[in-house]
């Protein structure tokens, strides 16, 4: 038997998926390797997806993410029309979010103590250091995961304040 999905109104799904996520005691990880969470310092939600590939390597990590979203904001990117379509958000809708600037990538090294997020806006790259405000400019776009973990690195390598 084919399952029949409702179509919500906006309200609606805001208060289903306010549900949702108030009922969770862990971040929801869905089929499709996003996991989707309450961001609970900006009362907004949080989405996230590993990079293919990437995943036994605890040294160097890869994510593409989506934060500070209220719940209009998640069901819009998204297009979310049901509570079913959060299982549907999945990495190539996440990179699609990247190449227009709507998602970041966030790389880590190190064991995750060392971070750098890489916003794409037009032909530029916006990295900044993840704990702090020291943001640069690439004027050249990274394209492989290996290249985005080897200048997160290189930055940390030559880095002049350590």
């Amino acid at each position: 038997m084919k399952k029949i999905l409702k179509i919500l109104p906006m309200r609606n799904l805001e208060k289903v998926l306010f549900k949702f996520s108030n009922n969770m005691l862990q971040p929801h990880d869905n089929a499709n390797g996003a996991t989707i969470a309450p961001d609970v310092d900006d009362d907004g939600y949080f989405v996230s997806c590993r990079i293919d590939g990437l995943e036994k390597n605890r040294e160097r990590t890869l994510f593409i993410v989506c934060e500070n979203l209220t719940l209009a904001a998640f069901i819009k990117k998204f297009g979310l029309s049901s509570l079913d379509d959060v299982e549907h958000i999945d990495r190539e809708k996440m990179l699609r979010l990247y190449n227009t600037g709507d998602a970041y990538y966030w790389c880590m090294v190190n064991g995750g103590f060392k971070s750098l997020t890489f916003t794409k806006f037009k032909d530029k790259l916006y990295v900044k250091e993840y704990n702090n405000e020291d943001t640069h400019i690439l004027s050249t776009l990274l394209s492989t995961p290996e290249d985005f973990l080897d200048y997160t690195e290189y930055y940390f390598r030559n880095r002049k304040d350590q």
